[in-house]
């Protein structure tokens, strides 16, 4: 198996970043995408970059055909010639972008249909990271008046924002950075809604129809530009310093570790082989999602999956329970099956007291009206607009999965903090009700092709920091993947995926003590720390392609260590990590290396 199957899936290197400098800026060049763009300690803008959609929303790639750069110490010029291309979407295009001494930035494009298509975006994405909630901000509006306002601190189900031709944020204390936008006109959307890290302004307002035709050879010119306010206090803004990793354990716990199950999914039955790998993770539950064209044959494999691992069902009424709540006690019953919770899913316009009301009789008498859930199939973007009433629920619940907008290995990894300010938020909406995330995917469950990452080491190091993102912020239950089969936790043939191991790893810690980890660069390094019974497992996953050296801290004694890394594939197959090594841990700290995208697990 070659490596980077291994580490990321696919058998292509990762595009590799240029850093540059502009002025008192530091940023990064990847792919045709400025990304980072940070003064000193603060994050200014997370991402800029062009974005052709077809008239489903489906993202053409960006594919730059040759690019030149030219560097100098405080600047740059960067020029590259691309295309976009996905169905009938057919975008060549070129950019021009600058960086100068004085910290001005500038993307600018030019483009040129190929061909007529449909489409719901063409053009330039400015994204502010999610650091900036509750920042203060002045918007320029295409007349020229001026707004006065916050980016939202808790998730916005709609535009915070709209007709903004500038945009401009308090970065520290005088020191703003303003962002003009030429070529349309722009408005904002919250995207921590689907768990992307950022605050994203686009063109084409959505409240223009859509989809609209693109005519062969329409051209198309949009420019951002970044520039400072506030010269003194830029000069006086240092960079951090940059070293080792370091991730330093909190000493006192902030959260419990949440039931952790699967759903059963769609591939056959299980082995007696793979029903024992399964059972050794003792998952919190199976998820099965019940709909009125579900067959008989697909009932009776979902229970016989239930009672050979074993583990209660989470049931998704997909439906509501309109026309499955009755079918669904006649299965509990015939199969004397123990249900953890009845996820009732509503879409905009049911009426949940109603569904409530027809669930709790349908299901009187085999499941507990305690067990009765309200919320969505869908994202927590549907769950923040619908609002589904919840009086006399158990609970919420919506669904999750990194790649809505974007599919490159760090903007997933840029989800993780986000997902747990969905949490947050459903808490904020709900308050006093638990919160499970059910279920969560690397891709959307409508793609048609399974994410080539599941298998991989950074499929377990991304769950490794979702798991301790929806912990620490209060989710009660959680689902990840399916139990078999390319989506899966083992492969069809019942071959584990390292994600697998790190749930072994976790096996039997259901109610455990969560502790934060502080970590020097969340956006390589992910950790989860538990405590139980004067016991501490501290799992840490390295999310680049190179070895690290780590420095860990908050450890209570010296420990014992397990690697999941390229090591543990012999002969093109995964195999279980191998067994535990003393690790010295002086004054409660250590030093350990970690392979790139490899996860450790220490006890101590």
């Amino acid at each position: 198996m070659e490596r980077n199957f291994i580490y990321y899936g696919r058998p292509e290197d990762q595009p590799e970043p240029i850093p540059l400098r502009a002025g008192p800026f530091e940023l990064v060049y990847q792919a045709g995408d400025l990304r980072y763009i940070r003064l000193g300690a603060h994050e200014v803008v997370r991402r800029i970059y062009l974005a052709a959609r077809d008239g489903s929303w489906g993202t053409a790639p960006n594919v730059i055909e040759r690019h030149s750069v030219e560097m100098g110490s405080r600047g740059f010029v960067i020029r590259h010639i691309a295309s976009s291309r996905l169905g009938d979407v057919a975008l060549a295009w070129q950019a021009e972008i600058t960086g100068a001494p004085d910290g001005a930035i500038t993307y600018r494009i030019k483009g040129r249909a190929e061909r007529a298509f449909e489409s719901n975006r063409v053009g330039l994405c400015l994204l502010h990271p999610a650091t900036v909630a509750g920042v203060r901000c002045r918007v320029t509006h295409s007349d020229g008046s001026v707004e006065e306002g916050r980016f939202p601190e808790r998730i916005a189900p709609h535009q915070p924002f709209t007709d903004i031709a500038a945009i401009a944020h308090e970065v520290a204390e005088g020191v703003w950075a303003t962002v003009t936008l030429e070529g349309d006109i722009f408005e904002m959307e919250d995207q921590r809604n689907w768990t992307d890290a950022s605050f994203k302004t686009y063109s084409r307002p959505l409240a223009l129809p859509y989809p609209f035709e693109v005519y062969s050879g329409q051209r198309f010119e949009q420019a951002f530009t970044l520039h400072l306010e506030g010269a003194a206090a830029v000069a006086a803004t240092a960079p951090e310093p940059t070293g080792a990793l370091w991730a330093s354990v909190a000493p006192v716990g902030a959260a419990t570790l949440p039931a952790i199950g699967s759903e059963v999914g769609e591939d056959g039955s299980l082995d007696e082989a793979a029903a024992a790998r399964l059972a050794a993770l003792a998952p919190g539950h199976l998820r099965v999602a019940l709909q009125p064209e579900t067959d008989a044959a697909t009932l009776t494999r979902w229970a016989q999956t239930a009672r050979a691992l074993p583990a209660p069902l989470e049931l998704a009424l997909i439906d509501g329970g309109r026309s499955t709540a009755n079918r669904a006690v006649d299965w509990i019953a015939r199969e004397r099956l123990d249900v953890a919770r009845v996820l009732l899913c509503t879409v905009a316009g049911d009426s949940a007291s109603d569904l409530l009301a027809h669930a709790a009789r349908a299901l009187a008498g085999r499941v507990d009206e305690a067990a009765l859930w309200v919320g969505t199939n869908r994202y927590f973007t549907n769950l923040n607009r619908e609002r589904p009433a919840a009086v006399g629920a158990a609970g919420v619940f919506y669904s999750l999965n990194p790649q809505v907008h974007a599919f490159d290995d760090a903007s997933l990894v840029e989800t993780l903090p986000t997902q747990a300010e969905t949490v947050r938020s459903a808490q904020a909406l709900y308050p006093g009700l638990p919160v499970a995330v059910t279920p969560i995917t690397l891709r959307p469950r409508t793609a048609a092709a399974p994410d080539p990452r599941q298998p991989s080491l950074l499929a377990a190091g991304w769950t490794l920091g979702s798991i301790a993102s929806l912990a620490l912020a209060g989710a009660s239950a959680l689902t990840y993947y399916e139990l078999l089969g390319p989506r899966g936790l083992l492969a069809g043939d019942g071959a584990p995926y390292p994600v697998y191991h790190l749930l072994r790893w976790l096996a039997g810690w259901r109610g455990a003590r969560v502790h934060a980890i502080e970590l020097s660069d969340p956006l390589q390094l992910q950790g989860l720390a538990l405590r139980r019974k004067g016991e501490q497992r501290v799992i840490l996953a390295n999310l680049t392609g190179r070895a690290q050296r780590l420095r860990v801290s908050g450890l209570s004694v010296d420990g014992r260590v397990r690697w999941l890394d390229e090591r543990c594939v012999v002969d093109g197959q995964w195999h279980d990590p191998a067994a535990a090594t003393p690790l010295p841990a002086a004054g409660g700290r250590a030093e350990i290396e970690l392979l790139p995208y490899g996860l450790v697990c220490i006890d101590d």
